[in-house]
């Protein structure tokens, strides 16, 4: 039964106790930052009087100079006014630059009698200055004192100004008055200068309240007077105060400090942003608070749940245990060099044996080292940057290459990431390294860079014009002789586009032209036409390839003049279409002499065969002799079938006698016939040409363009018997007016996907040595496995 009581009276107990230590705790918290508080508010008290102090004796300081440079010329003027004007530039260049403007003499009369603003041939003696307070004062009263008036534009300068004015008496007979104006931009200046924060605001005032300086807003503060509450108002030299209020002009509560001048008639007011300085005490005040409840509250659970929290204790501290184990753990098997250190002295704490084998260290002697001494010389200044970032926050981890030294003073090239690991405040107090030895890429990548510059030399000075355009066309980097080529210079080249010197391809058609050739998947080649600097035209050839650089698709091209190669070209297709013309001559010669000589020849063979086999009795005895009669008939028609095949070959008779149409017609009907191959040809004209019949359309063919023609379509039905495997063959021939057009389709294989024309395909080639030597076109629409048309286009 006590064992009972006493188990329930020790939480009783506990918890009592608690509250009441609370409770005092509380109060004790509340007393202390009321006390802070309130020192806080006597230390602002303190700072702001302690400013105020040094703003009067600055003040004082420049009064009494400028109260002594006034008497001391004052006495000039009076006994020794010749030397006047050099008296006044020496006070005037004592002291800082645009502090004083000038020295100034007014008559009893109110116009000024002297002016150290005055150049040669320039007079200020009609300048009326009598009306000034700064002249009236003194004209007033019989009293020796300095006065100091509020900021005025100046007469004679057009600038603010504050003068500071004493009166000249000869005897008992005023007779003006002397003046220095103080510049209140001057004063504002160095007032800002004993600023300790930037809302702190440092003022300058006459007795009366106006504002002589201030060093924030002086122009608004010159518009106002100061209000009678304030208690310097009222105040007596030598006077002085703090207190609280808000600043007329920011309209903010401020702290004060005051100080009436003992021997001017100024007061020094100084205020600072006293909420500013208060705002982190009751932040931190607040969070104290806060803070105390919160351990207020976890201490009455502490005290409540005393036994499950023993026991969440001693698991959490079994826990750490086992975290702690773990990571000595991951230190030691990580496959990385492991290293952690402290970021406040830079030194290592921990390393696993990676580490101490890759830096050739034991470890004791390894973690009395600290980060620098394993650095690399020429890598610490960058590494101490670093180092500052991760330890104040501004990066939280860091990945980075840089140079280790070795025990044996040798160094590796390593690449490491930092983390950094934070207390509860957010402070780093620890750095994690993982570092791996990158020495051999570092060696490769220095390889592949001394190759990439072999490469670009290779690429300068190729002899071909080597070019790499981005997918836009702009030039990223070109040889010296493609460069030579078109007459730039090398830095000329480097972002031109493409458009500047292509001489065939328009503006809208090299864009896509562009894509095409990025999008290829093997090297191609092309020919194309070049304008040079000079506006020359010449011919290239080039090769290409698409390739990836720095991760983007880059073409390769390789250019080289062919101007020369063309001309070549060009008079060898002349003599070429020449030799087709004395061919195609010769061949027609040949038909009609062959039909000339041998036709006769083989009719009348034909006819004295017919003649002696009716003439051979018909007896047993002579039918061999009968046979062979008959057979040497049957020879001679096979010998004039030949040689009229060989007479179309040569040259189709019908060609000159039917027209070409026709003569199409009949070699498709006959091409059909020999290979059993459905041939099948439509002729037809366009609309706008007037045809009575085929051969009046033809009127405008040449006999070259009809043999070529004839000869472009005998080959291309030859082809389709050879190679396609086709079952038909559909052919159209269309007459324009100024052009005819040939179109072949078969439905056989078509050609191999890619196909490049080998230089033993002598038919294809044939047909594009005929069709460019009367300038036309040829076209192979290919579609593998469907068949080929072939598409033919000459002008009339």
């Amino acid at each position: 039964m006590k064992s009972i009581f006493r188990g329930a009276a020790y939480p009783l107990i506990i918890i009592g106790l608690t509250v009441i230590a609370s409770i005092f705790y509380w109060a004790r918290l509340l007393d202390s930052q009321k006390a802070e508080i309130e020192a806080a508010r006597h230390l602002g008290e303190l700072q702001v009087a302690q400013i105020n102090q040094a703003v009067d004796q600055q003040m004082d300081a420049t009064l009494r100079s400028v109260d002594i440079a006034l008497r001391h010329l004052r006495n000039v003027y009076l006994h020794n006014r010749k030397d006047l004007n050099r008296s006044v530039q020496d006070v005037l260049a004592a002291y800082p630059n645009k502090m004083l403007d000038y020295v100034v003499v007014i008559r009893a009369d109110g116009y000024v009698a002297y002016s150290s603003t005055d150049q040669a041939g320039a007079k200020s003696t009609h300048v009326f200055l009598g009306d000034r307070e700064h002249f009236l004062v003194h004209a007033k009263s019989n009293e020796d004192r300095l006065f100091i008036s509020k900021p005025i534009i100046g007469r004679l300068t057009g600038i603010e100004l504050v003068q500071l004015t004493r009166p000249i008496w000869e005897g008992n007979r005023f007779v003006g008055v002397i003046g220095i104006p103080l510049r209140p931009d001057y004063i504002s200046k160095n007032l800002w200068s004993l600023h300790i924060d930037q809302n702190d605001v440092i003022s300058i005032l006459r007795d009366d309240g106006n504002f002589i300086s201030r060093s924030r807003n002086l122009v608004a503060a010159q518009k106002l007077k100061m209000p009678d509450d304030r208690p310097f108002m009222h105040s007596h030299p030598g006077e002085h105060g703090v207190f609280r209020n808000f600043s007329v002009i920011d309209k903010i509560p401020m702290l004060f400090s005051w100080r009436h001048l003992a021997s001017w008639p100024v007061i020094a007011v100084t205020a600072i942003d006293e909420n500013s300085e208060l705002t982190g005490v009751l932040n931190n005040q607040s969070a104290s608070r806060k803070r105390t409840l919160l351990a207020i509250a976890l201490f009455l659970s502490f005290s409540i749940w005393v036994s499950a929290l023993f026991s969440r204790i001693s698991r959490k501290s079994h826990e750490l245990s086992l975290s702690e184990a773990r990571f000595r753990n991951l230190l030691e098997n990580a496959p990385n060099a492991m290293v952690s250190i402290d970021p406040g002295n830079g030194r290592l704490m921990q390393a696993n044996q990676i580490a101490l084998k890759m830096w050739g260290y034991g470890i004791e002697e390894f973690l009395t080292k600290t980060k620098d001494d394993i650095t690399y010389p020429d890598d610490l200044a960058e590494s101490q940057i670093r180092n500052e970032q991760l330890a104040n926050g501004v990066l939280d981890t860091a990945r980075f290459e840089k140079r280790y030294l070795k025990k044996d003073g040798s160094y590796f090239w390593g690449e490491t990431c930092v983390s950094t690991m934070k207390d509860d405040t957010g402070k780093v107090n620890l750095f994690i390294g993982s570092t791996i030895d990158i020495t051999d890429r570092k060696k490769t990548e220095q390889a592949l860079n001394r190759e990439s510059a072999k490469n670009l030399a290779l690429l300068l000075n190729a002899s071909d014009g080597i070019h790499i355009l981005d997918i836009e066309g702009n030039v990223i980097e070109a040889s010296n002789s493609f460069c030579v080529m078109l007459g730039y210079q090398h830095d000329e080249m480097i972002g031109m586009n493409v458009r500047q010197w292509d001489a065939q391809f328009s503006d809208s058609e090299l864009p896509q032209v562009i894509c095409e050739h990025s999008n290829r998947q093997t090297q191609f080649q092309f020919e194309t036409t070049h304008r040079r600097k000079d506006g020359s035209i010449f011919n290239v050839e080039i090769s290409g390839i698409p390739i990836l650089l720095d991760g983007k698709t880059v073409t390769f091209y390789s250019s080289r003049d062919i101007t020369e190669r063309k001309r070549t070209e060009r008079i060898l297709s002349e003599l070429s279409a020449h030799l087709q013309v004395v061919r195609e001559e010769e061949k027609s010669k040949f038909a009609r002499e062959i039909h000339d000589e041998l036709s006769g020849t083989l009719a009348a063979l034909k006819m004295d065969a017919s003649w002696l086999a009716s003439k051979i009795p018909a007896t047993t005895a002579m039918l061999p002799l009968q046979n062979c009669a008959k057979s040497m008939g049957n020879l001679i028609e096979n010998a004039a079938v030949a040689m009229r095949r060989i007479i179309t070959d040569l040259r189709p008779p019908m060609l000159n006698e039917l027209g070409l149409i026709e003569t199409f017609k009949w070699q498709c009907a006959d091409f059909q016939k020999r290979s059993g191959i459905k041939c099948k040809i439509t002729c037809f004209e366009t609309k706008d040409l007037d045809c009575k019949d085929s051969q009046h359309c033809e009127r405008n063919f040449d006999g070259m363009l009809s043999i070529h023609l004839y000869r472009i379509f005998q080959e291309t039905l030859s082809n389709v018997a050879r190679h396609s495997g086709a079952t038909s063959v559909d052919a159209e021939f269309e007459v324009g007016k100024n052009e005819v057009r040939l179109s072949v389709r078969d439905n056989g294989c078509g050609l191999p996907e890619n196909y490049l024309i080998a230089p033993t395909s002598f038919g294809i080639l044939g047909m594009h040595e005929r069709v460019g030597q009367l300038n036309g076109k040829i076209k192979f629409d290919n579609h593998p496995g469907k068949g080929l048309t072939v598409t033919v286009i000459l002008p009339i």
